[in-house]
């Protein structure tokens, strides 16, 4: 599984949201992938034949876990 953390200094975690989520729309429509996501946690997850990418808005930082089904 591969991790990528980013901090965003100054910025609140509504902000980082808002733009991490329309990111990850536009990757989901391009890319045709299964995107769910969860405002009020701020969290969210684009999937596809089993290849998932997660991410988790936190403070002034976003976590983004990458798994591949046949690596758990």
């Amino acid at each position: 599984m591969a991790q990528i953390k980013r901090s965003y200094p100054g910025r609140s975690a509504d902000e980082i949201y808002v733009k991490v989520d329309e990111v990850m729309q536009r990757i989901a429509q391009k890319l045709s992938l299964d995107y769910s996501k969860d405002g009020q946690s701020k969290t969210g997850k684009v999937s596809k034949m089993g290849v998932t990418g997660s991410y988790a808005v936190r403070g002034e930082e976003v976590v983004v876990d990458t798994v591949h089904r046949s690596l758990r």
